[in-house]
This record gives structure tokens, C-alpha cells and sequence, in this order.
């Protein structure tokens, strides 16, 4: 869905912002685009939520959240203006 809401670069990233906001705020180190740095690391990122937070319960899901809020909040701030 954020793939498709990107538009081919036409159309907006806010679902890629909301479900990807580290790997889009990584494009902060790779001059403003999107590489395979943030590739890889939208698709690690599930399953390295996964592998974090199951093991540990409910306070890793919780630090978890908080990480990905505070993210989503980076990435909504005015930091990604090209995005």
C-alpha cells in the first residue's frame, strides 16, 4: 500500500511515513532519496519488530510503540519537506 500511495514518485509518501518512518527519515543521510539502504531497511523492518518485541512481552511492545510514534513524528515533522 505505501508502495502504491508513493505513486512512482507522482503521488505522496504519507503511507510510507506512517508504516516506514525510520527508512524514510534514512533518506536523510543518502541525500534526500529513497536507496537500497531504505529499501533494506523497510523490509527488515517487520520482522525486526517481530524479533524484538516477541521474545520480551509486553514491555518491548510497548518500547516498541513508543520508538515507532516518536518516528512517525520525525518523519511528519517538517524533516522529509521533499517527501
Amino acid at each position: 500500500m505505501a508502495l502504491f500511495s508513493a505513486g512512482a514518485g507522482h503521488g505522496d509518501y504519507v503511507l510510507a511515513r506512517l508504516l516506514y518512518p525510520m527508512p524514510m527519515l534514512a533518506t536523510l543521510l543518502t541525500n534526500n532519496t529513497i536507496t537500497s539502504v531504505s529499501v533494506v531497511l523497510a523490509v527488515a523492518q517487520f520482522p525486526a519488530y517481530g524479533a524484538f518485541a516477541a521474545p520480551g512481552g509486553r514491555t518491548r511492545w510497548l518500547s516498541l510503540g513508543i520508538l515507532h510514534t516518536v518516528a512517525i513524528a520525525a518523519a511528519f515533522s517538517g524533516l522529509l519537506d521533499y517527501f
